[in-house]
């Protein structure tokens, strides 16, 4: 069972309804969300789907088959995305900092990238994302102030093996350098 909020186009009013395997269903059991979560549990408990392949094993933890994959969303969330990649004795000058690579048949999306030095106010500091072996600017920042550094939020879709950097210029010696990247990842199927 999928339950999903939808207009009801028969009365006009909100509702909640429900795929019962053929068609979509007016839930018309519990009022209060407590009692709703209560029944809700009761069926999923009780086994009240309607599978429409044979052998799929279905648990609490969101996963199927008899292999205990995890379910392959396209446009789903599987993960949480949180990165941290420090230099604490960065060289004079220009230094880079670079997150891991993305795993296989993994998209993660990234909305949020800060950069600083915790010491001294850089020059300029660059991100940038690593995309078959070529590096494509995502932002540049001038002359952040020390232990501010630079933020950036929005949508940021990476590929199985991108990786994202940061460089960081006008480092002095042994500056402490800090890359922080947010965000969740999606499993992907195999191909």
């Amino acid at each position: 069972m999928t339950g999903i909020i939808i207009p009801d186009p028969a009365g006009g009013l909100v509702g909640i309804h429900y795929w019962d395997g053929s068609a979509w269903q007016k839930w018309t059991g519990a009022v209060t969300y407590a009692a709703l979560l209560t029944e809700l549990q009761q069926k999923l408990e009780t086994a009240d789907l309607t599978l429409e392949s044979g052998n799929l094993a279905v648990n609490p933890r969101g996963r199927y088959s008899s292999a205990w994959q995890r379910q392959p969303l396209i446009f789903g969330f599987s993960s949480v995305y949180a990165e941290v990649v420090s230099n604490l004795s960065a060289a004079a000058g220009t230094n880079a900092l670079s997150c891991a690579a993305v795993p296989a048949n993994t998209l993660r999306v990234v909305t949020q990238i800060h950069v600083r030095d915790q010491n001294n106010a850089n020059t300029r500091i660059h991100i940038e994302l690593t995309h078959d072996g070529t590096g494509r600017t995502v932002e540049r920042f001038a002359s952040p102030a020390a232990a501010v550094g630079a933020q950036w939020r929005g949508f940021l879709y990476l590929d199985a093996s991108d990786v994202l950097r940061a460089d960081l210029l006008g480092c002095t010696l042994n500056d402490d350098l800090y890359l922080e990247a947010h965000g969740y990842d999606m499993d992907l199927a195999a191909a």
